[in-house]
């Protein structure tokens, strides 16, 4: 099966600092893939890259075959590949529902104003945030802020989303349930993922292949029921 989504060879420095060296992977259509290692081993950077936050010096990023490694975040996003943050970036005084509505809205540039209601509606059901559609952020559990973080990602109707941290500040009654809907919603929608992921627990139970990272570069990969953290 054909590579949804392809990292070859890529390179970044910051000053002296090689933060990926010669980086290489590939997701499959509906493929949940984890990215783990120590703070400071390139995943934040890896995920940059991919998203378009960052130029990789050498290297190319391809998107079902298609070479984006020159395409701005924003175009990337039109082309289906979105990301989640490990802190939600979230408008804490809008509702859930006004949150969906703004990025909605994006969608469409030419027509400001104009809201897909299907959308919001079809985010709300799939991350079961329909009982806490009107109240603020503020308000919101943290489960509940990363589910809405990565509806809004949804909105946008993902080939691959990105997720950083996904039960990052969630609690531990919380975690579980939380992976297990974002995973439902992949599978269900026929997205791949990227989840960069500290909670090995969370990596164990609900990701197909593991990719370990160590000083920039990538030391193992794995399907995880075969893979082993050392």
């Amino acid at each position: 099966m054909s590579a949804v989504l392809e990292v070859r060879g890529v390179y970044k420095r910051f000053g002296g600092v090689v933060a990926l060296e010669d980086v290489s992977l590939a997701v499959a259509p509906g493929e949940v893939v984890a990215v783990v290692g120590p703070n400071g081993s390139g995943k934040t950077t890896l995920v940059n890259v991919i998203s378009g936050y960052v130029a990789p010096d050498r290297g190319s990023v391809l998107l079902e075959g298609r070479d984006i490694t020159r395409w701005s975040a924003e175009r990337r996003v039109r082309a289906g590949v979105v990301r989640s943050f490990q802190f939600p970036l979230l408008f804490p005084n809008l509702t859930v529902e006004e949150n969906l509505r703004v990025a909605a809205s994006g969608l469409k540039p030419y027509t400001l104003g104009e809201v897909d209601r299907r959308v919001v509606e079809e985010a709300l059901h799939l991350f079961d945030l329909e009982a806490v559609r009107r109240r603020r952020v503020t308000e919101l559990s943290e489960g509940h802020r990363k589910l809405l973080d990565v509806a809004l990602a949804f909105v946008f109707k993902p080939k691959v989303v990105l997720l950083d941290e996904p039960t990052s500040s969630v609690s531990s009654q919380e975690k579980f349930a939380v992976m297990e809907k974002i995973v439902e919603v992949v599978k269900k929608s026929g997205a791949s993922a990227v989840v960069v992921e500290h909670d090995l627990e969370v990596v164990k139970k609900f990701t197909d292949r593991v990719v370990q990272m160590m000083a920039g570069r990538v030391v193992k990969v794995a399907k995880t029921a075969e893979w082993s953290h050392d």
